[in-house]
């Protein structure tokens, strides 16, 4: 029995979030539960993978969901700034004293199940904890984020009322495998028998034909984003951005496919399209729940999605002098690295990519936008994982020559190994040049420069 938050947050940390892909099963999860009293059993999921957006299309349905009076539990991971943010209901994160409460409930179950064979890992308690807090607090509807993969993570043990699978592209390939193939498989994993599944839009053909087949061999109504919806930007600022929305839930293939179109305006506070778009995945999960019996009102003329509705460092800009991006594969460093060059007239970016990313990929995918910065920095991505900032550094250092010929402004490339010192120059930089610093990389780098500003640099200033 543990007295402190702290000392249960170690006991949390004691394993790794280790992911056993050739693990027959979830058998330490289902233990786990099991000795918990099977907290899984009593509430309805929504279940949401993916490589890309699958945080802030969890996010985003999980709002809409609480904005409809349910009351709306919210697993997602990573964290920015506290363990509290994982475990959310109706946008709140769990209040240390709950979290205590049911950590210790999870001890004593993990000590059961310990006897019988291996102990949890971190994520398999964690997840473990927020089943046990959203059971107690009796909410209507829980959607729960994906840690890696699908088929083998610790959070497919729930059988939910519908699964999301977002946009797929190659990452954590030591864990899920180096093809889109192979990945796609681990995702489509999620995919429950008679449960409607919605696909996100894909960059790869070979995603659709591999959920297709799983959805049939699962006899799961499969709804595809890009047939069911049609959509427009209208407009597109610092403010945020305008957009029009049909959504049609109709499923492919389906037996019946007559459904009825509901035609919304989405205001947002985002910044970036793509999130956006995920919200509008979000949006057509809500139609299709509904089409599916559950109680859910129809979608109103008009949608907005406020700040509060946005998860930090996905597209956040703080007092028009830091904006934060956790972007980390090619095509979503892609699409931040487009709407800087578009809105910021000056900027200095930072850059932090973890050891396992694909760095000659990234350097090609960005260097299209490395001439609108007037310095980039290569620093370490974060305080946890293993990496070497100079792979990333040499990376872009062999496309310097080619964006060099592509653009008359020259930028200075930098690698500075401690990514707080990094963060204080490249700070003080933007400063003195009146501009915008950009972070993107690593949900860890993007954490402590965030929680650095906010606690340690503002309180230096005022």
């Amino acid at each position: 029995m543990f007295r402190g938050l702290s000392k249960a947050l170690d006991w949390l940390q004691e394993l790794p979030s280790l992911h056993y892909k050739h693990a027959p099963s979830n058998e330490r999860m289902l233990c786990l539960l099991k000795h918990c009293g099977n907290p899984e059993r009593k509430v309805r999921f929504v279940h949401i993978t993916g490589s890309k957006g699958k945080s802030s299309t969890s996010q985003s349905l999980a709002y809409l969901l609480s904005k409809q009076g349910k009351r709306t539990g919210l697993f997602s991971s990573p964290h920015i700034q506290s363990y509290n943010e994982r475990i959310k209901i109706d946008n709140q994160p769990i209040s240390d004293d709950e979290f205590l409460v049911v950590i210790n409930e999870v001890h004593t179950a993990a000590q059961n199940c310990s006897s019988q064979g291996s102990r949890p890992t971190f994520f398999e308690k964690i997840f473990s904890a927020a089943l046990l807090y959203f059971q107690k607090k009796h909410c209507e509807w829980v959607v729960v984020e994906v840690g890696i993969g699908g088929l083998h993570d610790s959070t497919n043990v729930i059988t939910p009322q519908l699964s999301i699978i977002t946009n797929i592209e190659l990452e954590h390939c030591d864990i899920l495998g180096y093809s889109i193939e192979e990945i796609t498989y681990e995702k489509a994993g999620i995919i429950k028998t008679g449960v409607p599944v919605l696909l996100g839009s894909q960059t790869h053909n070979v995603v659709f034909n591999i959920v297709r087949k799983t959805a049939e061999h699962q006899t799961s109504p499969l709804y595809i984003y890009d047939s069911c919806t049609q959509h427009s930007i209208r407009k597109q600022g610092i403010d945020g951005i305008t957009a029009t929305l049909a959504v049609t839930p109709c499923a492919y293939r389906g037996k019946s496919n007559s459904a009825q179109t509901s035609n919304t305006q989405v205001r947002s506070k985002a910044l970036l399209t793509h999130i956006v778009q995920n919200q509008m995945l979000a949006t057509l999960g809500l139609a299709i729940l509904r089409k599916h019996a559950h109680t859910i009102e129809t979608l109103p003329a008009k949608l907005y999605f406020p700040q509060s509705a946005q998860l930090p460092c996905r597209g956040e800009l703080l007092h028009n002098t830091l904006y934060l991006d956790i972007a980390h594969t090619p095509q979503s460093l892609s699409n931040t690295l487009r709407f800087c060059s578009m809105f910021f007239s000056q900027s200095i970016l930072l850059l932090g990519i973890s050891q396992d990313k694909e760095h000659e990929r990234i350097a090609k995918a960005i260097a299209l936008y490395l001439p609108c910065f007037q310095r980039i920095i290569v620093t370490k991505a974060g305080s946890i994982k293993p990496q070497n900032p100079t792979l990333l550094y040499n990376a872009l250092k062999n496309t310097e020559s080619h964006f060099k010929k592509q653009s008359t402004r020259r930028s200075t490339l930098r690698c500075i190994n401690d990514h707080y010192t990094a963060f204080e120059k490249a700070l003080a930089y933007a400063k003195k040049k009146h501009a915008v610093l950009v972070i993107c990389g690593s949900s860890y780098l993007c954490s402590d420069c965030r929680k650095y500003y906010l606690t340690e640099y503002l309180s230096h200033v005022s």
